[in-house]
């Protein structure tokens, strides 16, 4: 059989005009496209292939077809994978900032990751310059009546494993110097 016949049609356009591409420039040729068998299931191949000269001279191709059907396969399961976190993490971030609360995440070693809008807002800070800053430089609070620095509460919910509060006359310390009672 004829392999050009046998290229998936939604493929043999592009593979004839990269053939044609090789030859007129005298490259070597690759590229990954469909077989169909004669029962019509698709085979995902590779080929390579090249021109065989002496000086000006063709004497032929070599050709190599490899069959990456399972790497395929496996490509477009983690496509799908990937779509599917990405969609996942765009409705996180519609509900994140959609809430009244100010949210931010950090990384292990307290380092920050992500703020929301009302966080973003809180502190001054928006996420893109706040992140992999350590907490304490974007989340700045003191005690009021001291104007010592308050305990670290990212380290205080880590260590108790439970949600933690503010002291009742702790001050969040924005970005731009301006204090705001929380």
């Amino acid at each position: 059989m004829n392999w050009k016949v046998a290229i998936h049609t939604d493929d043999r356009e592009r593979v004839f005009s990269e053939w044609q591409d090789a030859a007129r420039n005298q490259t070597p040729f690759q590229t990954e496209f469909r077989f169909l068998r004669e029962d019509q299931s698709v085979v995902w191949t590779r080929v390579n292939a090249a021109a065989m000269r002496q000086g000006t001279k063709l004497y032929g191709y070599v050709q190599t077809v490899e069959d990456v059907t399972e790497r395929k396969s496996e490509d477009v399961l983690l496509q799908d994978a990937q779509e599917r976190l990405f969609e996942e993490k765009e409705r996180a971030q519609v509900t994140l900032n959609s809430i009244g609360d100010g949210v931010l995440t950090t990384d292990p070693l307290g380092n920050i990751t992500y703020l929301n809008r009302v966080a973003e807002e809180m502190t001054g800070w928006p996420w893109q310059d706040a992140a992999g800053r350590p907490l304490a430089e974007v989340f700045s609070v003191i005690d009021g009546a001291t104007r010592q620095p308050a305990r670290n509460l990212a380290e205080q919910a880590v260590q108790q494993d439970e949600i933690v509060r503010l002291d009742i006359h702790s001050v969040l310390v924005r970005r731009d110097g301006y204090e705001a009672g929380i």
